[in-house]
This record gives structure tokens, C-alpha cells and sequence, in this order.
């Protein structure tokens, strides 16, 4: 990210923890891009189970990095 003098002189009126407009900005695009992405998975019959998905993302934590499959 680029700041120009304007950029820093608007963040330092802030108060402490607020994000820049800009990056409050930035942040909804990805949550709406993700969003999208999801009903996309939907559409495409991209989808799994919450149980299934939990147990298959545990056992692979638990396997030896030897044991994973490459890919």
C-alpha cells in the first residue's frame, strides 16, 4: 500500500484502532468477494458437509507430513 502525506495526515487524526476508510473499503470488497465466491461453490455443487469437512481438516493436522498425500 501506497501512503502519500495526505494519507498519513488523515490517519493520524484518528482515533487509536480505527481503520482507514480506505482499508474499511478494502475490507468489504473481499467479505462481498468471498460471499460471492461461496454462492459460486454452491452453484457448482462445491460443497461439503460441516462434520465431514471438520473431521477430514483434523485428520489431516494429525497425520505425519510424510503421510499426506502430495498435490
Amino acid at each position: 500500500m501506497v501512503f502519500t502525506t495526505r494519507d498519513v495526515i488523515l490517519m493520524d487524526t484518528q482515533r487509536p484502532g480505527d481503520t482507514h476508510p480506505l482499508e474499511r473499503e478494502r475490507i468489504h470488497f473481499l467479505l462481498l468477494d468471498d460471499a460471492l465466491r461461496g454462492l459460486e461453490d454452491i452453484a457448482a455443487d462445491r460443497t461439503e458437509d460441516a462434520d465431514t469437512a471438520l473431521s477430514r481438516l483434523q485428520q489431516q493436522r494429525t497425520e505425519k507430513p510424510s503421510d499426506r498425500k502430495r498435490g
